[in-house]
């Protein structure tokens, strides 16, 4: 992690130090409140930005981003991408399109996405998880 951004997390107290148990039931001495760091916009922008430059290599017309925690990050990375921004949701365990958001899929226009959290995902695994259900 760069020492820029880790100045940041310190900063802004979004580097909290105790016992953490993870989702994976690790264990961690430090845990990222990534939550803490976005609150603040003109860091929000400052970090996503720099996803976003590393992310410029790959091609893409739209980030998907995960619901709830994700969503100001993939917003601010499509922003700075000039990008279009989507998300998911969780529903019966699988990550599904609602709100009528879309992936065009026809021949004539393939959307290729890219992700932008901490939770990657690939788009072959977003397209078959019932992206069909959009509400």
């Amino acid at each position: 992690m760069s020492e820029d951004l880790l100045a940041l997390f310190r900063k802004t107290g979004a580097l909290l130090d105790g016992h953490f148990i993870l989702r994976s039931g690790l264990h961690s001495r430090e845990y990222f409140q990534c939550a803490l760091l976005l609150q603040d916009t003109a860091i929000a922008a400052k970090v996503c930005g720099w996803l976003a430059d590393k992310l410029r290599k790959f091609d893409c017309d739209t980030v998907i981003s995960p619901a709830l925690g994700g969503i100001v990050v993939g917003q601010e990375v499509g922003r700075s991408l000039g990008k279009r921004h989507i998300f998911v949701e969780k529903d019966e365990g699988k990550l599904v399109l609602r709100r009528g958001f879309q992936i065009f899929t026809s021949l004539l226009r393939r959307t290729r996405a890219s992700s932008s959290c901490d939770a990657v995902f690939k788009f072959r695994r977003v397209k078959s998880s019932s992206l069909s259900k959009t509400l």
